[in-house]
């Protein structure tokens, strides 16, 4: 989980590259006995969930008074290879966002003004972005939302039942 954390703050763009030349030459003395890269990433695979639990319970930020909210996709695999990918079989759906149509999931995540995460959870990539609003879980660390970049401020606010205070 350190080596995991340690590439996404690296601002690195290859896992690669980073667990080669990085943290096997580098790093020796903190991992003498470093595995294969391709051991690696089966590692990578076990350690999401403790991963997740820890951004959730240790790194969110608070509210400030300005938060953000946003959507992307995360894709599986290309929108071609939908139906030969198995790790994700009955989980990923397809959808379409204005780049194009993507085969994935949906991350929809709040920020405040400094940047931090307030909340974050991710849906099937077909869910609709106005779905998390209703979700309490999702908007409980947030008192008003007073931003969103989408356009359906009031449509959204009639979505989600008026739970969130526009200021």
């Amino acid at each position: 989980m350190t080596i995991l954390i340690a590439f996404y703050l690296s601002g690195m763009r290859n896992p690669k590259h980073f667990y080669v030349f990085y943290v096997k030459q580098r790093w020796k003395e903190e991992f003498p006995c470093p595995v294969s890269y391709n051991r690696f990433v089966e590692f990578q695979q076990k350690k999401v969930l403790p991963l997740v639990s820890f951004l959730k319970t240790c790194r969110m930020g608070n509210f400030t008074g300005i938060s953000f909210m946003d959507s992307t996709a995360l894709q599986v695999c290309h929108i071609k290879r939908e139906y030969s990918n198995r790790v994700f079989d009955g989980m990923a759906t397809e959808s379409r966002t204005t780049l194009g149509w993507f085969f994935g999931f949906k991350l929809h995540i709040i920020i405040n003004d400094k940047g931090e995460i307030i909340s974050f959870v991710i849906t099937r990539g077909n869910a609709d972005n106005r779905h998390p609003l209703s979700m309490e879980s999702f908007i409980s660390r947030v008192y008003p939302v007073n931003f969103m970049p989408t356009g359906d401020i009031e449509e959204n606010a009639k979505c989600a039942k008026l739970k969130i205070e526009l200021v």
